[in-house]
């Protein structure tokens, strides 16, 4: 009987045990929310500015006027793009203030930015670029968001870091277009003189 009882008792206990693991494995396996995918088009403030063109991001890691940087901009909107500066440099580089934290807001430039133009939108772990075109009058403030960018848990809208700014440089004509130009010049010249010639 003794041993039957601790028969008994062992098995009671191999029970329990199992119920335990099958429980925790049962949680382990419980569906989480999905973490959303976060595009940089989800900006709606930044996306809904007067000039806006396009974006790119979110994209891992810092933004800082680093030569790979300017080259990828490059690779995506062709032009020569110039590191202006960010809100974190001294002064708050080309921008009225550092707005550092903020989930949204009005951003401000130091000065009208004219012609095309990157903003970069730092926070959490990765950024994103948005191209504008501020024409010739240029643009002195917009409206942005984070939205755009992943916080470190992969859900949008961490606090900001810093903005950046990218200007193009007007692109310099290839010597062939200058030599083009002249020859065109030089026929029509030619033409002109041949016509007063034979009137």
């Amino acid at each position: 009987m003794k041993n039957q009882a601790k028969l008994m008792f062992k098995f009671s206990l191999a029970v329990a045990a199992g119920l335990v693991v099958a429980s925790a494995q049962a949680k382990g396996n419980e569906s989480k929310p999905p973490v959303p995918t976060v595009a940089c088009g989800d900006s709606s403030a930044t996306v809904g500015n007067a000039g806006y063109l396009d974006c790119r991001g979110p994209i891992g890691g810092n933004v800082n006027g680093s030569a790979p940087e300017a080259a990828y901009l490059t690779s995506q909107w062709g032009n020569t793009w110039t590191w202006q500066g960010k809100t974190d440099d001294a002064g708050a580089g080309p921008f009225a203030a550092n707005q550092s934290g903020l989930l949204s807001g009005t951003l401000s430039f130091d000065s009208a930015v004219k012609g095309l133009f990157v903003l970069a939108i730092k926070g959490g772990p990765d950024y994103s670029y948005y191209e504008f075109n501020g024409g010739a009058a240029g643009i002195t403030s917009l409206q942005f968001d984070t939205l755009g960018i992943t916080k470190g848990n992969g859900n949008p809208g961490p606090g900001l870091s810093h903005f950046g700014l990218y200007t193009a440089m007007a692109p310099v004509p290839e010597p062939e277009s200058y030599a083009l130009m002249i020859a065109g010049l030089g026929v029509i010249g030619f033409m002109v003189r041949r016509r007063k010639q034979q009137g």
